[in-house]
């Protein structure tokens, strides 16, 4: 997981600032901006993966609802040995819905987080701001997701009338 990745590399950075800074000495401002340098790289690769699977994630989003919205749409989805399957594929995405709430309550948090880490050192000041604009991005997707779900389940209700999403 790249988060994972990002995250042990950050707090293995941290703890070597941290041990060195203890002991003291004269290469101590030289080894933090080496440390804080190494935590950016981590940073940094996270942000460009972010970005693309950002893009990614969008465009294959655009073809489900599409698709989606489409299959409401056709006669066949009112079919009586249809609509089961096309309930659990409501539910399915109501479920989603909820947990894209969740996710982006922690993804805020991280940026916030993220945020509060600027003005260390120059490199790490720009990997953050570049993780915290694709973090915006991705933001922007799942909440055009969460608003794409809404529109497909308030059209479903003409096909497959009111889902029960507490059952």
């Amino acid at each position: 997981n790249d988060m994972s990745k990002m995250s042990e590399g950050i707090s293995t950075s941290t703890a070597e600032i941290e041990r060195v800074s203890k002991s003291g000495g004269n290469s101590t401002a030289a080894f933090v901006r080496k440390e804080s340098k190494k935590a950016a790289s981590y940073i940094d690769t996270f942000s460009v993966k972010l970005r693309s699977r950002s893009k990614t994630m969008s465009d294959l989003w655009d073809e489900i609802e599409k698709n989606t919205l489409g299959l409401l749409e056709n006669p066949i989805s009112s079919k009586e040995e249809i609509k089961a399957n096309l309930i659990d594929y409501l539910v399915a995405l109501h479920g989603m819905q909820n947990s894209i709430t969740e996710s982006n309550n922690s993804v805020s948090s991280l940026q916030t987080i993220m945020e509060g880490c600027m003005g260390m050192e120059r490199s790490l000041n720009q990997a953050i701001r570049f993780v915290v604009a694709d973090l915006s991005t991705y933001l922007t997707i799942t909440e055009r997701m969460k608003s794409s779900i809404d529109k497909i389940l308030n059209k479903s209700k003409f096909v497959v009338g009111d889902i029960d999403f507490n059952a």
